[in-house]
C-alpha cells in the first residue's frame, strides 16, 4: 500500500588511495550494468569525502537464514524453483564476461518468493568483503567464503567461472538437504567431523559424495501419495545428479555454464508440468 516504507541497506567503503577509490568506483559502475530479476539492484551510489557507498533495498532473509526455517510444502516448492532462478542468474553473469567469485548462502537474498544474488564484486583492500588472504586459519574454517570455495581456488587464490559452478553446486546441495527435511547445520557438522575440524566442501568431497547417496534414499516429507512421491523422488534425484557434477573436484569435469543452464531450465519445466498434473488429478 501507499504507507509501506521501503528499507534500504547502505554499504560504505573507505578507499585510502586515489587508485583504490577509482577501482571501487569502477566496480560499482560495472555492477550497475546487470539487469536481471535474480540479481540485486544498486538504487543509488555516492561519494562523500573519503567515502564511497551505495544503497540497495533490504531483504527478508539471507538464504542462510531461510534454510533454518521449519520445513513445509511451500518451502520445498520455492527451493526447487530457486535452483533454476539462481542458475539462470549465474548464466547471465557469466554471459556478461564476469565471475561472481563469492557464491554462498549469506550472499543470496530472499524477498517473498523472489531469490537473488546480493551485490558482489565490489571491495577495496580494507573492506570486510575482501578475499580470505591473511585471515587466521580458525577464522577461515568457519567462514562461508572458505567453506563454499572451489578446491582449485585455494592454490590459485582466485575464483573463475568454473569455480562459481562448484560454489553454486554446494549451495544447491544445502537447498536439497532442506527439501529432504534434513538439517543444514547437521550436514555442516557431519563435514567438520575430521581431526582438522574443517567443514568446507572442497576438503570433504568423499563425505559429500556419501551424503548425496544418503539424501537420494530419503523421500521428501512434504509430498503425500505414492504417485506424487515417486515423481518427487525422480525430480530430486535428477537435481542431485547435476549437483554432483557441478561439485566435481576437477574443474574440467564440471558442466559448462551454458549447457548447465539449458539442462536445469528443462528439468524445471518438467518439474512444473509434473506438479500441475498432480494438482489436476487431485
Amino acid at each position: 500500500g501507499e504507507n509501506e516504507q521501503k528499507v534500504y541497506v547502505r554499504k560504505r567503503f573507505f578507499p585510502g588511495w586515489q587508485k583504490q577509490r577509482k577501482k571501487v568506483y569502477n566496480q560499482i559502475q560495472d555492477f550497475r550494468r546487470f539487469d536481471h530479476a535474480n540479481i540485486a539492484k544498486i538504487v543509488t551510489s555516492y561519494g562523500q569525502g573519503n567515502t564511497l557507498g551505495f544503497l540497495t533495498t533490504s531483504a527478508q532473509y539471507t538464504l542462510d537464514e531461510y534454510l533454518q526455517l521449519p520445513a513445509d510444502a511451500n518451502r520445498t516448492k520455492l527451493l526447487l524453483d530457486w535452483v533454476n532462478d539462481l542458475t539462470q542468474a549465474l548464466a547471465y553473469i557469466h554471459n556478461m564476461e564476469t565471475s561472481h567469485k563469492s557464491i554462498r548462502p549469506q550472499k543470496i537474498l530472499i524477498e517473498g518468493s523472489r531469490i537473488y544474488f546480493s551485490v558482489f564484486g565490489i571491495s577495496c583492500d580494507n573492506d570486510i568483503d575482501s578475499p580470505i588472504d591473511g585471515e587466521t586459519p580458525s577464522l577461515q574454517l568457519t567462514d562461508q567464503s572458505y567453506i563454499y570455495l572451489a578446491p582449485e581456488a585455494l592454490s590459485r587464490r582466485a575464483v573463475n567461472r568454473v569455480g562459481d559452478i562448484f560454489s553454486l553446486g554446494c549451495v544447491f546441495l544445502c537447498m536439497l538437504t532442506a527439501v529432504k527435511g534434513q538439517s543444514v547445520a547437521k550436514f555442516q557438522a557431519y563435514r567438520g567431523q575430521s581431526a582438522s575440524r574443517d567443514p568446507s566442501f572442497h576438503a570433504n568431497l568423499d563425505l559429500v559424495s556419501i551424503f548425496i547417496k544418503k539424501l537420494d534414499q530419503i523421500s521428501n516429507p512434504a509430498t503425500h501419495g505414492h504417485h506424487r512421491r515417486d515423481e518427487a523422488i525422480h525430480i530430486e534425484r535428477q537435481a542431485l545428479t547435476f549437483i554432483a557434477a557441478m561439485m566435481s573436484a576437477e574443474p574440467a569435469r564440471r558442466p559448462k555454464m551454458k549447457k548447465l543452464a539449458h539442462h536445469i531450465a528443462k528439468w524445471n519445466e518438467k518439474r512444473v508440468l509434473m506438479r500441475r498434473r498432480s494438482f489436476d488429478s487431485g
